[in-house]
């Protein structure tokens, strides 16, 4: 006869912990896609909404700075654990990359065009929420 363990299962059994692990990654990363999903949809507008609330190379930051701020998120745990300069590296290239990359898709929008000058602001507003993040968040 098989032993069982304090929680009435088996060693080794499956413990129903894969529902919460994913709930878990869901948790932190959901809202960096949803920044992401926001942003392409922007982009994919001729004409967006609230495009006149400023300058066009602060609204390229802010969108950026929240992307980063929300990928510091998820790979924090939900800031239960320090940021390093590592995941902080990793954090900027990727919302970087994804400016690139959204830079591309809206030359293609009718109406719209893909510059430099948004790249250097996406990448300078996710630079802004990863060293605030550096200096919140890192490990002491």
């Amino acid at each position: 006869m098989a032993k069982l363990s304090t929680t009435g299962r088996e060693p080794g059994a499956a413990s129903g912990t894969l529902g919460v692990a994913v709930i878990s990654v869901a948790g932190r990363w959901l809202p960096a896609t949803l920044q992401a999903i926001a942003i392409f949809w922007f982009s994919h507008q001729p004409s967006p909404p609230g495009a006149d609330l400023g300058p066009d190379y602060m609204l390229h930051g802010v969108g950026y700075a929240a992307l980063a701020a929300l990928l510091v998120w998820g790979a924090t745990d939900c800031l239960r654990r320090p940021i390093t300069p590592s995941a902080a590296g990793w954090c900027w290239l990727a919302a970087s990359l994804y400016g690139v990359l959204d830079e591309f898709h809206q030359s293609y929008v009718p109406g719209r065009s893909s510059t430099v000058s948004d790249v250097l602001a996406d990448a300078a507003g996710a630079a802004v929420a990863i060293l605030l993040a550096l200096v919140l968040f890192r490990k002491r």
